[in-house]
């Protein structure tokens, strides 16, 4: 079986999806402190809903970095590819979008193997990616990220994705103060603690989630649905249609669902079915390969 797809990268497509996270994250900054002004101690009911939404965007940022790491952006000016990635979706999540690469393009090639660098990342975090696994224990541990334990995986996630030197995290940090700069400007200097605060709790709780979506436990890819709601809280910008991203890597985001229609006869799972995939799965510790090494012999 072979999937086709005659979908271009476009710049166009990628800048309105980007436009559209960040106009949707701006007003989310901004609510608590107007909420403050006009209500007083009340305005801080928006808080909790705040963060939700900031973590969700960052999250969508991330997916659509993820592109640019693929250079599915402008793939004919790398420069404007890489810059666009860093200074618009990388940078303020403390992420380099050389270094992701690296990371990423060999989870692609080495996928579940020994030395898919996924495993590393897992086996990082353990006992919390340890198979098997049920749906009441990831929403607990969801919920605990989302309230504050989310900053040691936030922390793992740099290590792996982040800048490995002080002249790349020049970006992130001058990154840090643009948005500090601009907050106070328009007199809500406090944004960049709620940026960051929602950096290392909802959008790790979200992040840990679309994780458990993709690979665990098969030696490929879940190929799963998600509905419309868990498409936009976990998975944004169809990053959810993971079995065609990994079969066929070249095609943009906007484009998978061309590539769905075209394997009718592989099975498409539920997060039912996903979940109890996962609770009857043979014990496997955080980041146990689940193939074997390219060209290792069979025991």
């Amino acid at each position: 079986m072979g999937l086709r797809s005659d979908a271009r990268p476009s710049l166009a497509r990628w800048l309105l999806a980007v436009a559209i996270d960040w106009a949707i994250l701006v007003p989310a900054l901004a609510a608590p402190g107007l909420a403050w002004r006009w209500w007083g101690v009340w305005g801080l009911s928006v808080l909790p809903f705040a963060i939700l939404v900031i973590g969700n965007r960052q999250h969508a940022l991330g997916v659509l970095g993820h592109e640019g790491a693929h250079r599915l952006i402008a793939p004919r000016n790398r420069a404007l590819n890489d810059g666009l990635t860093q200074v618009l979706c990388f940078w303020p999540l403390l992420a380099d979008v050389n270094v992701y690469r690296g990371f990423h393009l060999a989870h692609h090639h080495k996928l579940n193997t020994p030395e898919d660098p996924e495993n590393a990342y897992r086996e990082a975090g353990a006992p919390h990616w340890d198979l098997p696994y049920t749906r009441a224990k990831l929403l607990r541990r969801c919920t605990l990220d989302a309230l504050g334990g989310g900053f040691g995986e936030a922390w793992r996630i740099r290590r792996f994705m982040g800048p490995q030197s002080v002249f790349a995290a020049a970006g992130p940090i001058t990154c840090a103060l643009a948005i500090t700069a601009v907050g106070a400007a328009f007199g809500h200097p406090w944004v960049v603690v709620l940026w960051y605060w929602s950096l290392g709790t909802t959008f790790v709780a979200l992040w840990r989630a679309r994780c458990w979506f993709e690979h665990a436990g098969v030696e490929h890819t879940h190929r799963l649905h998600l509905n419309l709601w868990q498409r936009h809280l976990v998975s944004p910008h169809n990053i959810w249609i993971h079995w065609e991203h990994h079969t066929l890597a070249g095609v943009p985001w906007w484009a998978l669902p061309e590539l769905r229609e075209q394997a009718p006869e592989v099975p498409v799972i539920t997060l039912d079915e996903l979940f109890a995939f996962y609770e009857q799965h043979p014990r496997a510790p955080s980041g146990t390969p689940s193939r074997p090494a390219a060209g290792a012999q069979p025991s």
